[in-house]
């Protein structure tokens, strides 16, 4: 017997329209107002869109190994040695931009285009995963 998927009867956000929303699906809009969205994301310009992360790798692996080091200390600290160093490390995520990169929540990746990239093949450091978890449902007990 196959398993009935439970739903709720909503009114779609944009329309107004009745429409099944089920637990997994995130917004409420029904499937044609969604399609008009996507499409709608999809075709954002360049200043619309979210710019990247304003630190290099580099830069990167240095804050964190910062950052680390300093929360390992953090135990020894007094109160006052601790909002001291929470201070400066919320005055450098503002300077260096960080919280601007967090607090915009525009899409930040320009969506792929259909026939773009490489197909069928894997990247070099992946094993396949039909190779770690075969197909065991036609295989005798």
């Amino acid at each position: 017997m196959k398993a009935v998927k439970r739903f709720d009867l909503k009114q779609c956000n944009q329309c107004g329209e009745e429409y099944k929303h089920y637990p997994a699906k995130k917004p409420e809009m029904c499937n044609s107002c969604l399609k008009i969205e996507r499409q709608v994301k999809s075709r954002l310009t360049e200043e619309q869109r979210k710019k990247k992360y304003p630190l290099s790798l580099c830069e990167r692996r240095r804050r964190y190994t910062r950052l680390r080091n300093g929360l390992q200390s953090i135990d020894v600290m007094d109160k006052t040695e601790k909002t001291q160093y929470w201070d400066c490390v919320l005055k450098e995520i503002e300077d260096l931009g960080i919280m601007e990169w967090c607090t915009d929540l525009r899409p930040s990746t320009k969506p792929k285009e259909p026939g773009k990239g490489k197909a069928g093949r894997l990247p070099n450091n992946q094993r396949d995963p039909k190779l770690k978890y075969p197909n065991t449902k036609n295989w005798y007990e």
